[in-house]
């Protein structure tokens, strides 16, 4: 039970948050623009990415993971997966060191050791992987043991079906911590279903067949849905290569949006 007294104050700093941009309670992902729009990832909150398949959601929930482990490497982080954790590893090292993943050419010296100094400065942060294939009662009693060792600050998951979003958000009020669950659309801004207990609803479109600016793949981060901050779209560049996201400068972005309206 909450007294509206103490529903009131949350209620206040989410508008205080909303109106004056400052570091939100909660996760921040790194992407300043991102952020603006979301304002943070909140303790209890359940935020759901969609696209459409093979168009970068797991490569951005790794780039945010890269992020807080660069920013804040003491927070206990939890990636529930489909995939098993040395291919998730795979994509991390290619994400942190920039060697490219691509299996057609044998590795320079300096992607070797770029690799190796990788291994070395991330294997210890403190980031867990559980396999997420099957979302069943066990698998959720699983994480409440987890989370009850090890505080985890962030709990991301992928291959979310939409029968599956009303537990992820009753775990996340539960456990208060947020979770980042990513999931497959059919169509463009496709409807989500069981988006009435998503907290942020967030579309990520990328052309396949563009790329420009040195292999750098336009993104539209769409934010549909946000019960804590503001609906919009963010612009960001993708490196199919590396697999790294990047903020797209503010001058860049303001002339993409004018050659737009043209």
């Amino acid at each position: 039970m909450k007294t509206l007294k103490d529903a009131m104050k949350e209620a206040m700093q989410i508008m205080l948050d909303t109106v004056s941009w400052k570091e939100p309670e909660g996760i921040t992902t790194g992407y300043p623009h991102f952020d603006q729009l979301v304002r943070g990832l909140r303790p209890g909150s359940l935020t759901v990415l969609a696209s459409r398949p093979s168009l970068g959601k797991t490569a951005f929930a790794l780039n945010i993971v890269r992020n807080l482990m660069e920013r804040k490497p003491e927070t206990p982080l939890l990636y529930c997966s489909s995939l098993s954790s040395t291919e998730l590893s795979f994509r991390l090292l290619t994400i942190f060191s920039g060697v490219t993943c691509s299996f057609d050419h044998d590795l320079t010296a300096d992607e070797s050791v770029r690799l190796t100094e990788t291994v070395e400065a991330i294997r210890d942060y403190p980031l867990s992987f559980v396999d997420s294939r099957i979302m069943d009662d066990r698998f959720f009693r699983e994480l409440i043991l987890l989370q009850g060792k090890n505080s985890f600050g962030l709990i991301l998951a992928d291959s979310v079906m939409p029968e599956h979003l009303p537990r992820l958000k009753q775990l996340a009020g539960e456990l208060e911590v947020p979770i980042f669950a990513l999931g497959t659309v059919s169509q463009r801004n496709g409807y989500i279903p069981g988006s009435e207990w998503v907290d942020t609803v967030i579309h990520l479109h990328r052309d396949r067949r563009e790329t420009k600016n040195e292999g750098r793949a336009p993104v539209s981060i769409v934010v549909s849905k946000n019960r804590f901050g503001l609906c919009g779209t963010c612009r960001m560049n993708f490196i199919p290569q590396t697999m790294r996201f990047e903020d797209v400068p503010d001058i860049e972005d303001n002339e993409d949006e004018q050659e737009e309206t043209r």
